[in-house]
């Protein structure tokens, strides 16, 4: 009983470290330009309903820093326009830049997405989760998920020594 005890906590340990690992690389890979470079990737969660029925409000969307001459009609891309962060699918490439237009909208975006304005192109979206992952990233969640991630750490440490 006392082994089974013993492998029950340490699993429990071992699910806590990794949900908090991966809601601190959450935060890193959303507030982080330079985790952006490094790794490629960079999640958003969708707020407004333009892109449904391929993108829910509350969805998120990870996306993978893409060069111009790599997106192409019906790509979904991820752009900044007046410092607001959108994503729509690409219905027309010309010289000047990339017409766009929420799948849900009725007429195209009217100002032409210029490509350094690009952020990337979607590659994945994950339905639904997206609420709870900014609730997660609030900074004081987040400085209570460091707690969490170091005390659970500590705990490990001192069970460790007593074997």
């Amino acid at each position: 009983m006392l082994k089974l005890k013993k492998l029950f906590n340490k699993t429990i340990s071992i699910l806590i470290t990794i949900l908090l690992i991966i809601l601190c690389l959450n935060t890193l890979c959303t507030k982080s330009d330079v985790m952006f470079k490094i790794i490629g990737f960079r999640n958003y969660t969708v707020l407004s309903g333009s892109m449904e029925p391929t993108i829910q409000p509350g969805d998120v969307v990870f996306i993978k820093h893409k060069n111009k001459s790599t997106i192409g009609l019906n790509d979904i891309v991820t752009f900044r326009e007046d410092n607001k962060i959108i994503t729509h699918r690409v219905i027309e490439d010309s010289e000047k830049g990339f017409i766009t237009k929420g799948d849900n909208n009725n007429v195209a975006d009217s100002t032409i997405l210029e490509a350094e304005n690009i952020l990337g192109k979607v590659v994945l979206t994950v339905p639904k989760i997206g609420y709870i992952l900014s609730f997660l990233s609030k900074p004081w969640i987040v400085t209570l998920e460091l707690l969490l991630l170091g005390f659970t750490f500590f705990f490990i440490g001192i069970k460790g020594t007593d074997d």
